[in-house]
């Protein structure tokens, strides 16, 4: 989910100590997260308890400046409706889903935007899931990287990078949680990243990691680019948004 600045010695990282790489990789972390804008390609594939892997692929922008960060994406083989393409926005208020009409139709619905909270996330029928920022794994990157080995050269969309294996320091990642919540954060806490950083740019173009809980496996595959060059992220009038709590109570109201 700035700009980019040019990484000096970018090509010389993989001859660097060991202390060096970790600096070098932080560092462009810190560049990435910069950013103003960012588009990125999200792919996420989970393993459930039964063996059952389902991958959902989708592509957004993220606008630092307004806090906003909008993805698209097709949800397969959904009950009577087949393949639904669902555009979401996460806001500092709230997220904003827009369903195709012929759903809000069969929701007895005008063609708007569902609305909910964040704290209501996640308690309404309608299913409305937190969305999170992928790209919140720069910080982690740049802030708490405990070591970092070169892997080798790899292509991403055409970039020339460099990838390497990230360790995060789990210690330090927990004691960032919210008072209360290191339990349930140690469970979202990836043991290791792959991540590659830009030959000629120094930013970070592609992370691979995956978590466990509960017994389900996800692994992430996110892609950023065009870094300062994303689109503009619009968030429907009030007159295009309906509570979606009006559209499907929460049940336990």
């Amino acid at each position: 989910m700035a700009v980019s600045l040019l990484v000096a010695l970018a090509a010389t990282a993989c001859g660097k100590g060991a202390g060096n790489q970790v600096s070098f990789v932080s560092d462009a972390a810190a560049r990435s997260e910069a950013a103003t804008t960012v588009r990125l390609s999200l792919t996420v594939t989970g393993t459930l308890p039964n063996g059952t892997i389902r991958t959902f692929h989708g592509d957004g922008e993220l606008d630092r400046v307004h806090k906003l960060f909008e993805i698209h994406f097709a949800l397969p083989g959904l009950p009577e409706v087949g393949t639904v393409n669902v555009d979401m926005i996460a806001s500092p208020s709230g997220v904003y889903v827009h369903l195709p009409a012929a759903v809000m139709s069969r929701l007895g619905q005008p063609d708007k935007w569902l609305f909910m909270t964040n704290s209501e996330l996640g308690k309404n029928r309608v299913g409305i899931p937190k969305v999170d920022d992928p790209t919140k794994a720069f910080d982690a990157i740049k802030s708490v990287a405990s070591s970092v080995s070169f892997l080798g050269k790899a292509k991403v969309r055409g970039f020339a990078t460099r990838e390497y294996a990230v360790k995060l320091d789990q210690a330090k990642l927990l004691a960032r949680a919210p008072a209360g919540t290191q339990g349930s954060a140690a469970a979202s806490i990836p043991q290791d990243m792959r991540v590659y950083v830009g030959t000629d740019d120094g930013l970070i173009h592609r992370m691979d990691f995956h978590v466990s809980r509960d017994g389900h496996i996800m692994k992430y595959s996110a892609e950023t680019y065009d870094y300062g060059n994303g689109p503009a992220i619009k968030l429907p009038s009030s007159g295009q948004v309906i509570d979606a709590n009006k559209v499907i109570p929460n049940p336990s109201v």
